[in-house]
């Protein structure tokens, strides 16, 4: 399957695989509310975590694993004979006729249990059939972008029978990402997402990815609530919250529809940053063409230390009228009084800054946030308070690397401070 990859990523196994700690397959498996299933399917099992867990819960299930790795553990388990009512198949997992070669009917699996690995495979034609089956197409704005994550969600559907369960692990892009928000929107619309939970960052090791568990019953719409809540580092689960599934197709994690409610808790008045900001862009200057402007160019290693919160830009108004004239007319100028905010990176909700003169170009790793000066020092206030920083936080989104977008920032609600 290596030759298949067209990115396999560079902290995980050849195969794509970051491998699951043995706390969070107990967290996916005690999610999944099933008494008795007779059949479990496990895709792309490598060393066989989930299925170990899920193989105490549930003793008289028959448990099938397939992994393209033949040196997979699971294939070990079984070839040592340590389990009579658990087979391991050595096939590609995304194969279209896998449900022939494993002799497993599609829609007969009660329980579907899966950590995709973090691959964006070669595209294979036959990868279409298995959206289509699954009927995921119209979720996604080209199949053929369909990373390893999509296409498991996809497969795992066509075998699970109708009612069957789903515990998936999933990576924040399709929690949060607005790529997915068409894919959330169907999967909420024609089965029942349960529920989400987020887990700490860096549980894998050797990457900050940001992930999460889903369990999902097929073909049962979500109608009702959707469960979110948070798992620590010492494997207990926080205090659950419950959102309207509406809700759910803008974004499922627990950190941002908690930090939500318990900001509409607080009695103090609150504006949104759009009511009041004539101006909410990024910059347009990516970090090459920034790097080989002649102009100095304001990009997120510039912000100034915490203790000192504002900046001068190099150019003075003279200028800057004519620096204006001889760049692209939709080029982002900072100018004075405007508020500098990091888009993206580590630490990014730390990095904040006003302009106290000047004026200046930015990079598109940057905000800019322009707002009325009745307002103004509401929102920097807020942005430098430890309110605003986890605030920031938990609007953020991203599998690896944080980021956070215009529209996000245009409905945060800022407390008015005189």
């Amino acid at each position: 399957m290596t030759d298949n990859l067209l990115r396999p990523s560079v902290n995980a196994d050849p195969f794509g695989r970051y491998y699951t700690s043995d706390w969070i397959s107990d967290a996916l498996i005690r999610s999944i509310p099933v008494k008795s299933p007779s059949v479990i399917i496990d895709l792309g099992s490598g060393g066989g975590a989930l299925t170990n867990v899920a193989a105490k819960r549930w003793e008289k299930a028959r448990i099938v694993t397939v992994d393209s790795d033949g040196d997979a553990e699971t294939a070990t388990f079984i070839q040592n004979g340590r389990s009579a009512k658990r087979q391991h198949f050595v096939y590609d997992a995304l194969d279209e006729h896998l449900d022939d070669k494993i002799r497993v009917r599609l829609s007969t699996v009660d329980v579907a249990i899966c950590n995709p690995p973090y691959i964006r495979p070669k595209w294979k034609d036959t990868f279409g059939n298995i959206l289509e089956e699954a009927g995921l197409t119209s979720s996604l704005k080209s199949i053929y972008d369909a990373s390893a994550d999509v296409l498991f969600i996809a497969q795992n559907l066509r075998f699970l029978r109708r009612e069957g369960r789903l515990g998936i692990i999933l990576p924040d892009g399709i929690i949060t990402g607005e790529k997915f928000a068409g894919l959330r929107r169907l999967l909420l619309n024609s089965h029942k997402i349960e529920s989400v939970t987020q887990l700490p960052r860096r549980v894998f090791s050797s990457t900050e990815v940001q992930t999460h568990l889903l369990v999902l019953q097929k073909g049962m719409s979500s109608n009702g609530d959707v469960t979110l809540r948070s798992l620590n580092r010492d494997g207990n689960l926080t205090e659950s919250i419950q959102i309207p599934a509406e809700l759910g197709s803008h974004r499922l994690d627990f950190e941002y529809h908690n930090a939500t409610r318990l900001k509409k808790k607080t009695k103090a008045k609150h504006f949104t940053l759009d009511e009041h900001a004539s101006l909410i862009t990024r910059g347009t200057l990516n970090s090459k063409i920034a790097r080989e402007s002649e102009y100095d160019v304001f990009h997120t290693d510039c912000f100034p230390p915490s203790n000192s919160k504002t900046i001068t830009l190099p150019l003075n108004r003279e200028h800057y009228s004519i620096v204006k004239q001889q760049v692209p007319t939709h080029t982002v100028f900072a100018a004075p009084g405007d508020i500098l905010l990091a888009r993206v990176g580590r630490n990014f909700n730390e990095k904040v800054c006003q302009v106290k003169k000047g004026w200046g170009l930015i990079s598109d790793c940057v905000f800019l946030i322009r707002v009325d000066e009745k307002y103004r020092q509401s929102v920097f206030k807020y942005f430098n308070s430890d309110q605003g920083r986890d605030w920031l936080c938990a609007i953020s989104r991203g599998t690896g690397a944080r980021y956070i977008t215009v529209s996000d920032l245009k409905q945060l609600r800022i407390p008015i401070t005189y």
